[in-house]
Protein backbone atom coordinates (compact mmCIF):
# COMPACT_ATOMS: atom_id res chain seq x y z
CA UNK A 1 0.00 0.00 0.00
CA UNK A 2 1.32 3.18 -0.92
CA UNK A 3 2.50 5.54 2.08
CA UNK A 4 -0.02 8.60 1.26
CA UNK A 5 -3.13 5.71 1.20
CA UNK A 6 -1.66 4.73 4.58
CA UNK A 7 -1.50 8.23 5.69
CA UNK A 8 -5.51 8.63 4.79
CA UNK A 9 -6.26 5.57 6.62
CA UNK A 10 -4.55 6.48 9.62
CA UNK A 11 -6.00 9.95 9.91
CA UNK A 12 -9.54 8.79 9.40
CA UNK A 13 -8.84 6.38 12.04
CA UNK A 14 -7.33 9.05 14.30
CA UNK A 15 -10.97 11.25 13.48
CA UNK A 16 -8.39 14.13 11.21
CA UNK A 17 -10.23 15.36 8.31
CA UNK A 18 -8.20 17.12 5.44
CA UNK A 19 -8.64 20.92 5.90
CA UNK A 20 -6.46 21.80 3.31
CA UNK A 21 -4.23 20.43 0.28
CA UNK A 22 -2.25 23.26 -1.62
CA UNK A 23 1.22 22.96 -2.43
CA UNK A 24 3.68 20.34 -0.79
CA UNK A 25 1.50 20.11 2.45
CA UNK A 26 -1.67 18.63 3.60
CA UNK A 27 -3.16 20.04 6.60
CA UNK A 28 -5.54 17.92 8.85
CA UNK A 29 -7.49 18.97 11.65
CA UNK A 30 -9.06 17.02 14.43
CA UNK A 31 -13.12 16.25 13.75
CA UNK A 32 -14.04 17.29 17.73
CA UNK A 33 -10.96 19.55 19.08
CA UNK A 34 -10.31 22.00 16.14
CA UNK A 35 -7.61 23.37 17.23
CA UNK A 36 -5.63 19.87 17.26
CA UNK A 37 -3.53 20.35 13.59
CA UNK A 38 -1.23 17.98 11.78
CA UNK A 39 0.42 19.10 8.75
CA UNK A 40 2.00 16.23 6.19
CA UNK A 41 3.82 15.96 3.40
CA UNK A 42 1.96 15.52 0.22
CA UNK A 43 4.44 13.07 -0.81
CA UNK A 44 6.13 11.23 1.90
CA UNK A 45 9.16 9.26 0.92
CA UNK A 46 11.05 8.49 4.17
CA UNK A 47 11.11 4.99 5.97
CA UNK A 48 9.89 6.83 9.45
CA UNK A 49 7.15 8.83 7.98
CA UNK A 50 4.53 6.78 9.70
CA UNK A 51 6.11 6.77 13.21
CA UNK A 52 6.67 10.53 13.21
CA UNK A 53 2.94 11.05 12.27
CA UNK A 54 1.96 8.68 15.26
CA UNK A 55 3.98 11.03 16.98
CA UNK A 56 2.86 14.40 15.75
CA UNK A 57 -1.26 13.00 16.40
CA UNK A 58 -0.86 11.96 19.67
CA UNK A 59 1.37 15.23 20.98
CA UNK A 60 -1.84 17.33 19.41
CA UNK A 61 -4.06 15.67 21.47
CA UNK A 62 -2.71 14.84 24.34
CA UNK A 63 -2.21 18.97 24.46
CA UNK A 64 -5.70 19.18 23.65
CA UNK A 65 -6.85 17.08 26.49
CA UNK A 66 -4.52 19.06 28.84
CA UNK A 67 -6.31 22.65 27.63
CA UNK A 68 -9.79 21.01 28.04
Amino acid sequence: MKLQRQIELKMKISNFSLTRSNGKHCVWNHNIYKQARVVTSRTPSDSRVMKNIERDINQQLRLCAVRS
